[in-house]
């Protein structure tokens, strides 16, 4: 059997000296804080190991993919009735569906108010963003280096203190850190974020009004388009009748062929519109199935019920001002967004004002493949001076973990021993403090930052100024065209009875042989237009009041019908 050499023997002494476990425990306690890294960057972001996938869908769904948008709507139904989904109340499956039922499908189902609802989550985020500014933060903190030259592991804390040397270093730390006082910023940015979630509220509101606003504009018009379409139809109906009647009185020798051929030529161009019309009608049921959120079209296509019948509405401009600049939530919007950017401005000023942070801290150092010892090997002195008593020195000799020293007190001639254990690969370290930050001198950018929002203040001034101008003018419009419109359903009412006696009367003098086709022609013109006037004046009418209430900010699901005049 091999014995081992005394140069093995010595190579094991080094090996499994009483370092040896303090570096194997500093060696597992590194492998696991890289582990711990590992997983770490993995979660917080530094390694996505589940990346967000836009439109609603999630990992492993094929791109572009969608789930359904959850409903986001607070509007609330008429009492007695459900308010209607999307899945169980659409145009077309359960009946005709009225104008009410519309508004609150396009109130669930439409993509400007899922986008509105999630603008007012991301402002919410916002703010909350700004209030935890003013909280402590908490942060573990690690970290590796590797130096070309043995580093201390841990400062010395007083005189003569032993220390571990190094080229690896691992550290680990809890570090706290609070603002004292950051010059009102945060306290504004609070302010701001909580203001222009109040715009994003707003902003929805403004947009639900719309959204009412064109859903009953694109009704009214479909109704009109329908009853277009069926004096379209009667008018060729008839032009068809009357032809059989010109052929016969043709046939019989008693009218021109050129009669017959007017006739036709007067049909074609009813039936060219009608043709025109009807697609047209299909175009604005599609433009309605947009906007009450509908990828395709209800099977059997749209089938809607309403009334184009007048009600009387109080056309009160001053009044309509006043409420419009009460109630509008796109002005109190762009109030609050001026209150907003004013809160920027001061912000901007704070960023002068020095800032006080509380700063703590505490974690551990670990050194790998380091010394502890000391380097100097033990050595004795004796010092004899002249009249005075001998002085007797030990250097510091290393006896395992323990360095032992001695000295001789010339006063007392006592030797004091000192035990102290040798620095280890490992220790504590923490502080905590108060740390101030005063802005000297930053090349212009805090200047540069105040003029900037101040512009901006400037700037939302004005655009307040414009939307103003923008409310007065809508208001004025919608009265003069609700007025308008009201005067010329008066009007076209009486023109569609005389246009049907003219036309009668002219069907019996061509009869009867006292007339011409012409005349018969042309009184049926007059009637058809008659009747387009009217059907498109009923349709304007009901526009506007509907314009008015948008212009005015009284827009909402549960007026969908016009005021009626306080007739008391």
């Amino acid at each position: 059997m091999r014995q081992n050499s005394p140069k093995d023997l010595r190579i094991l002494r080094e090996i499994f000296t009483p370092h040896f476990y303090p570096r194997l425990a500093g060696l597992f306690w590194c492998l696991l804080f890289l582990l711990a890294a590992g997983l770490a960057a993995g979660i917080t972001g530094c390694a996505t190991l589940n990346p967000t996938v836009p439109c609603g869908g999630y990992p492993g769904d094929s791109v572009g993919s969608a789930a359904p948008l959850p409903p986001t709507s607070t509007a609330s139904a008429p009492a007695g009735q459900a308010l209607p989904t999307a899945q169980a109340t659409m145009p077309g499956e359960a009946g005709a569906t009225g104008l009410a039922e519309c508004i609150e499908i396009a109130l669930r189902n439409n993509p400007d108010i899922a986008a509105g609802a999630s603008d007012i989550d991301a402002k919410r985020a916002e703010r909350d963003i700004a209030a935890a500014e003013r909280w402590p933060g908490i942060h573990a903190t690690g970290g590796y280096a590797h130096n070309l030259d043995a580093q201390r592991l841990i400062a010395p804390r007083r005189n003569n203190e032993l220390g571990y040397f190094t080229d690896d270093l691992f550290s680990a730390d809890l570090v706290l850190t609070m603002p004292l006082y950051r010059g009102g910023r945060i306290t504004n940015s609070i302010k701001a974020a909580d203001l222009m979630r109040q715009v994003a509220e707003h902003t929805l509101a403004r947009t639900r009004e719309e959204l009412v606003y064109n859903v009953s504009s694109v009704f009214y018009s479909i109704l009109a388009q329908r009853r277009l379409i069926d004096s379209l139809a009667f008018s060729e109906n008839a032009l068809k009748e009357h032809l059989k009647r010109v052929n016969h009185l043709i046939d019989a020798g008693k009218a021109p062929k050129v009669d017959g051929m007017r006739t036709n030529v007067r049909l074609a161009e009813v039936t060219q519109r009608h043709l025109q019309e009807q697609n047209l009608l299909e175009i604005q049921q599609r433009v309605l199935s947009t906007l009450l959120g509908l990828e395709k079209e209800p099977a059997g296509g749209l089938h809607i019920d309403g009334t184009l019948d007048p009600a009387p509405l109080d056309l009160d401009l001053n009044g309509g001002l006043e409420t419009a600049f009460s109630v509008r939530p796109d002005y109190a919007a762009a109030r609050a967004a001026l209150k907003a950017q004013a809160r920027r401005v001061d912000v901007a000023r704070g960023e002068r004002e020095p800032s006080v942070m509380l700063e703590a801290s505490y974690g551990e150092r670990w050194g790998v493949g380091g010394s502890g010892d000391s380097y100097s090997p033990a050595s004795e002195t004796l010092t004899l001076g002249a009249g005075a008593l001998p002085s007797y020195t030990r250097t510091p000799a290393t006896r395992g973990n323990v360095v032992v020293a001695g000295t001789v007190n010339p006063a007392s001639t006592r030797i004091t021993s000192i035990d102290q254990p040798a620095a280890g690969p490992n220790g504590d370290v923490g502080h905590i403090g108060v740390k101030i930050d005063v802005p000297v001198f930053e090349g212009g950018r805090i200047s540069a930052r105040i003029r900037d929002e101040r512009a901006k203040l400037r700037a939302a001034e004005q655009r307040l100024r414009r939307l103003e101008l923008q409310i007065r003018l809508d208001v004025e419009t919608a009265v003069l065209n609700a007025g308008s419109a009201r005067e010329r359903i008066q009007v076209t009412e009486k023109a569609i009875e005389e246009g049907k006696e003219s036309l009668r009367i002219m069907r019996e003098k061509y009869d009867s042989g006292r007339g011409v086709i012409v005349d018969v022609l042309d009184a049926q013109s007059a009637l058809l237009e008659a009747q387009t006037t009217y059907y498109r004046a009923l349709a304007d009418y009901s526009v506007a009041v509907a314009q008015l209430r948008l212009a005015t900010g009284e827009g909402s699901v549960e007026t969908t019908k016009p005021k009626t005049e306080n007739r008391s």
